[in-house]
């Protein structure tokens, strides 16, 4: 049972330990058992100065544990005896279901659930103080404000008038489980310190946030809906954005890698949207994904970001160096160190391009084009391949159907020969540079040229540029030195 103010004790009744009295002094501290003690009041005690009883607040007064006689006692004085008495009136408690509201005299108990219409103003409330309780008068408005309004029939509100009143919930190891913040407007799950209109702080690896549906249904859910409701959209609105935050070893935080979504058209009928991922490069962001209506990009800012697809068994099957501006298909680097875009390695076993057809009628598997058109093509048909270098009379001029070729085909040297790189195997052929000043177009590259490159360490190196030869060039020369030859045959052969 709560009392306002000490409990009474009833029927506690102590005699004090004895007390020496002092020469010129009125004032002494009451003991039971060597531990102070307050008498209920001074008229809950009795006292016997030098074997008389003395009168209660004219002989003597109390303050907590201190009697303190009217005037100061002397050398052979005595105190016999301070009997305190309890509580003599025996309160006793009642018995359950005893007390009722028409006792109580207030509506506070009448099953009023409205407290702001209930409470009338200079009412008394025992407030939870964490120590018990401390009884308090207050105004019906301003309990109002600090509690809300309590209606079955309607949603609670707590901090109606929209004051800075905080709201908190404490769980069994958490203080702040769930903190409103009424002056900064945001409400803190796991923190009292809210950094936004929602702040969750979590302090080990378990789920910080799970949203779960249990329908049965075909349709989707759960669903988390980041929705831009603005009043006027216009092209380039950003309806959201996902950060992914840690700090760094200076203690700073970094959004390392954040993808947003952007509404690049908002027009009704014709809109369009961008989903870009952007993460920390070297310190800076870098766009390194973008999908969009009309286009999927990696590394839009042309930084060196690679693209790498692995298959089954192949780490590399399709590989873009961004540093070097290479596609790779097998490999991650070029064997021979070429500068070309497009490098694919073949295994052994295995064709490095199939070109296929659906059908055998001839048609081009590849063309080749520069700023004049198409200049070459490999066809196939039927049981065939063929291989096209621009020849149409129409791209040539200054024709001339009169040269000595016999004099120019003897100038070239055919030879027997290994490459050093297979040593086993002896062919025939013939040695570029010395092709290139009878035939010069049947020769690529230049005499001991070198080129330079870059190697995966960063250093600048030289190496050979090798010469090439397409002997399909030389035809047209021993067609006319066949034909020069029978010529002067048939001179012979009519003298």
């Amino acid at each position: 049972m709560a009392y306002i103010g000490r409990e009474p004790q009833i029927g506690n009744y102590q005699i004090c330990d004895v007390i020496s009295v002092v020469n010129g002094q009125a004032a002494y501290t009451m003991q039971v058992g060597s531990v102070n003690v307050i008498p209920e009041s001074v008229n809950h005690m009795i006292v016997s100065l030098n074997g008389v009883i003395q009168k209660p607040g004219s002989s003597y007064t109390i303050s907590s544990s201190t009697i303190t006689f009217s005037s100061n006692l002397a050398t052979g004085d005595s105190i016999d005896f301070i009997y305190l008495l309890g509580n003599v009136l025996d309160l006793g408690t009642p018995s359950d279901s005893t007390v009722t509201t028409a006792k109580l005299a207030t509506t506070l108990f009448t099953g009023a659930t409205d407290i702001g219409a209930a409470i009338a103003d200079a009412d008394l409330f025992l407030m939870d103080d964490g120590a018990g309780g401390t009884i308090r008068k207050t105004t019906a408005s301003r309990l109002k404000t600090y509690i809300g309004t309590f209606d079955t029939d309607a949603a609670q509100v707590f901090n109606e008038s929209s004051n800075d009143v905080d709201f908190r919930v404490e769980s069994n190891g958490n203080a702040n489980m769930l903190f409103v913040d009424g002056g900064e407007n945001a409400v803190g799950i796991g923190t009292g310190t809210p950094d936004a209109q929602l702040h969750i702080v979590g302090s080990d690896t378990t789920n910080q946030v799970i949203i779960e549906n249990t329908d049965g249904g075909v349709s989707s859910a759960p669903d988390l809906v980041l929705f831009r409701n603005s009043a006027s959209p216009v092209d380039g609105d950003v309806l959201g954005r996902i950060d992914f935050r840690g700090d760094n070893d200076a203690g700073q935080e970094v959004n390392y890698i954040f993808m947003s979504a952007t509404a690049t058209d908002v027009s009704d009928g014709s809109e369009d949207v961008k989903l870009e991922f952007e993460g920390m490069k070297a310190g800076n962001n870098a766009k390194l994904f973008t999908i969009s209506e009309a286009e999927v990009i990696v590394n839009d800012d042309s930084g060196d970001v690679d693209f790498r697809v692995e298959s089954n068994g192949i780490s590399n099957m399709f590989f873009v160096d961004a540093n070097s501006d290479k596609i790779f298909i097998n490999t991650s680097s070029s064997i021979s160190g070429s500068s070309a875009y497009l490098h694919l390695k073949n295994n052994y076993t295995r064709t490095g391009i199939s070109l296929e057809s659906n059908n055998t009628a001839p048609h081009h598997s590849i063309t080749f084009h520069n700023p004049n058109g198409q200049v070459g093509s490999i066809n196939t048909d039927g049981s065939s391949t063929v291989y096209n270098t621009s020849s149409d009379y129409r791209l040539k001029e200054n024709v001339n159907y009169d040269f000595d070729a016999t004099t120019r085909l003897k100038q070239l040297k055919p030879a027997r020969f290994n490459f050093i790189a297979d040593a086993d195997k002896t062919v025939d052929g013939f040695l570029a540079h010395e092709v290139s000043s009878v035939v010069p177009e049947a020769i690529s590259g230049e005499k001991d040229e070198v080129e330079t490159y870059t190697d995966d360490d960063g250093n600048e190196q030289t190496k050979p540029k090798y010469q090439g030869i397409d002997q399909s060039k030389l035809v047209p020369l021993l067609v006319k030195t066949i034909q020069e030859l029978e010529a002067r045959i048939t001179t012979l052969e009519n003298a």
